[in-house]
C-alpha cells in the first residue's frame, strides 16, 4: 500500500486543473507586465497613454491617484485614455488585462452614453461596457459587428448574483487563441469559446478606456485606479537572425510585420549606416528606433527591446555587414 496519493489542484475561477510536465515538475507561469501602468499624482504621461479621441469638451484628468474620464452634455461630448503600448500576445501563454474601475452613476435608460473598459482598439478586443443603463460584455473583430452579451445572458456561476453599482469593481479579462473568460472582484462572469473562428483578428491589444455620448447626453464620468496587460508566462520565444551584407532599402528591408523584441544588432564592418523603425509600411517610414553609424561602433550591441507594430532596416552601404538578432 503507498503512503502517497495523487493529488490535484484546482483553481475555482476556471475549474482547470494544475498540469505537472512529463519529467514531474510543476508547470508554473512568470507574470510579465506588458503595458498599462497605475495613475500617480495630477501629471499626465503621454509616453505611456494617448487621449487620441478625446473631443468636445471630453477631458481626462489625473487626481488622487486616478484617471477620471469626464463628458458634458454636448452630442458627441468624448474622454478617452489609451496605452501608447499594446500587449504582446505569443502562442502558449494567455494574456490577463486587469483593470480597477469605478462608474459613479450606473446611467439611465436614454442618456445616450456608451462607456467601454478593456483591452481593445478600433477594430479588435474585449470590454466590459456600460451602454445607457445596459450592462455589457463585447467581443469586436475587424469587418465585424461587435458581439454584444447583456448581462442577463452571462453564464458565469457568478453572474446572476452580481449587480452593478456605484462601488468600486476589480475587472479581468483572460484570453487564449480559443478563450476568454471575464472576471469581476475575481469572480467568473462569462466565458465565450472561438469554436468555427477566431474571436478576433489579433490578440494584441493595448489598455482603453471611453466615455462617449452617442448623441446630447449626461455629463458623467469613468474613475480608473489602475489598468495593465500581463502575459501569463515567459516573455520571449526562441529569436531568428538577418545577416545582410549589402545596402537594404526601406521596399525590402522588412523584417517582421508586427510585435516583437529585438535583442541585438551586430556589426561586422565600419561602412555605411544602419537605421531600424518600429514600422511595418515601407513606403512610410515612422517610428524610428535608432541610426548607427557602423563606422564608429563595430561589435555588437544588445537591445532586449519591444517594437509594436513591426521592424524594418535600411542600411546604407554596399559593403556593410550587420547581422540582426529579433522574434
Amino acid at each position: 500500500m503507498s503512503f502517497f496519493q495523487r493529488m490535484f489542484i484546482t483553481g475555482r475561477n476556471l475549474n482547470k486543473t494544475v498540469q505537472v510536465s512529463p519529467m514531474r515538475t510543476l508547470s508554473t507561469n512568470k507574470v510579465v507586465r506588458l503595458c498599462g501602468t497605475p495613475f500617480h499624482g495630477t501629471a499626465k504621461n503621454p509616453t505611456f497613454w494617448s487621449e487620441t479621441g478625446t473631443v468636445t469638451n471630453g477631458t481626462v484628468t489625473i487626481s488622487g491617484g486616478q484617471a477620471v474620464l469626464s463628458v458634458t452634455t454636448d452630442s458627441g461630448s468624448a474622454a478617452v485614455y489609451t496605452t501608447t503600448r499594446t500587449g504582446r500576445y505569443i502562442s502558449g501563454a494567455a494574456n490577463k488585462w486587469r483593470a480597477v474601475v469605478r462608474l459613479p452613476d450606473v446611467g439611465t435608460a436614454a442618456n445616450n452614453n456608451v462607456r467601454n473598459w478593456g483591452c481593445f482598439s478600433a477594430t479588435d478586443g474585449f470590454m466590459f461596457q456600460l451602454n445607457a443603463a445596459t450592462f455589457n460584455i463585447v467581443i469586436r473583430k475587424r469587418a465585424v459587428a461587435d458581439q454584444v452579451v447583456a448581462k442577463a445572458a452571462w453564464t458565469g456561476p457568478y453572474a446572476a448574483a452580481f449587480t452593478l453599482d456605484t462601488n468600486i469593481h476589480t475587472y479581468e479579462i483572460q484570453y487564449t487563441n480559443t478563450n476568454v473568460y471575464f472576471f469581476i472582484d475575481d469572480n467568473l462572469m462569462h466565458t465565450i469559446t472561438g469554436q468555427t473562428a477566431p474571436n478576433t483578428e489579433t490578440l494584441t491589444f493595448p489598455c482603453a478606456l471611453e466615455n462617449i455620448n452617442t448623441l446630447i447626453g449626461p455629463a458623467v464620468s469613468l474613475n480608473c485606479r489602475t489598468s495593465a496587460i500581463t502575459r501569463l508566462g515567459e516573455p520571449e520565444s526562441r529569436p531568428i537572425f538577418k545577416y545582410s551584407n549589402d545596402a537594404v532599402t526601406a521596399a525590402n528591408g522588412l523584417l517582421k510585420s508586427g510585435p516583437g523584441m529585438l535583442h541585438t544588432v551586430i556589426n561586422g564592418n565600419n561602412k555605411g549606416t544602419l537605421a531600424l523603425y518600429d514600422c511595418a509600411t515601407t513606403g512610410a517610414l515612422s517610428g524610428q528606433i535608432i541610426l548607427f553609424d557602423l563606422v564608429q561602433c563595430v561589435g555588437s550591441i544588445n537591445f532586449d527591446l519591444d517594437f509594436y507594430v513591426g521592424l524594418i532596416m535600411v542600411q546604407t552601404d554596399g559593403a556593410s555587414e550587420t547581422t540582426i538578432i529579433y522574434e
